[in-house]
């Protein structure tokens, strides 16, 4: 289940966006993924989903749940997502719930929402649910862990304060090019170029 795309197998998806999703997802015994813009990529370390972002809500009694996707098999990478994120189950992430494979990452990438997990057996992140296959990530310092400004279990993550957020030049430095930071001292998320 994805707020744009439920299920890409080697895909590439580049500068996409989804704005406000809710999502809520009861009543299922197992998941592929639920993400806020993509639920499953099983492209098997050859798709890639970048310089994109998702904000809103997303809910699942379900594992592998994430802000921007549920499971991977590929690249993240230039991407951010602000969706609070819950489940009643394991491997839940602001960015990805669970990544899956030895070489696959997520990297560059920044979130900025709350997670939370009700499950006894919890793998949480803010980046994702799987505690490794990070490489140069970010977060705010106000994104909560159940509830806690705890530090994140995830490899590869820097947490950084609220008003640093708030300079384009933070932005620059981590996200690059791909996106307008111009709203930043606004509390104003960034925005793809390609954005209307």
């Amino acid at each position: 289940v994805g707020g744009l795309i439920g299920y890409s197998y080697g895909s590439y998806i580049d500068s996409t966006f989804v704005n406000n999703v809710d999502i809520r997802v009861d009543n299922v015994s197992s998941s592929n993924g639920v993400g806020g813009l993509l639920g499953r990529e099983a492209g098997g370390s050859i798709g890639i989903l970048s310089n994109s972002y998702s904000t809103g809500t997303v809910h699942a009694n379900t594992a592998n749940t994430g802000g921007l996707v549920g499971q991977t098999q590929g690249y993240v990478e230039n991407c951010y997502s602000t969706v609070n994120v819950s489940s009643e189950l394991s491997y839940i992430g602001g960015i990805a719930g669970l990544v899956r494979g030895s070489l696959d990452t997520v990297q560059n990438s920044v979130y900025f929402g709350n997670v939370y997990s009700s499950s006894d057996d919890i793998n949480i992140g803010r980046i994702n649910g799987s505690y490794d296959s990070n490489e140069n990530n970010y977060s705010m310092d106000e994104s909560l862990i159940n509830g806690e400004k705890l530090p994140d279990k995830t490899n590869g993550e820097q947490v950084i304060p609220r008003e640093d957020w708030l300079r384009a030049e933070t932005y620059e430095n981590f996200l690059g090019d791909a996106f307008y930071y111009g709203d930043a001292e606004r509390a104003v998320v960034p925005k793809l170029y390609k954005e209307d």
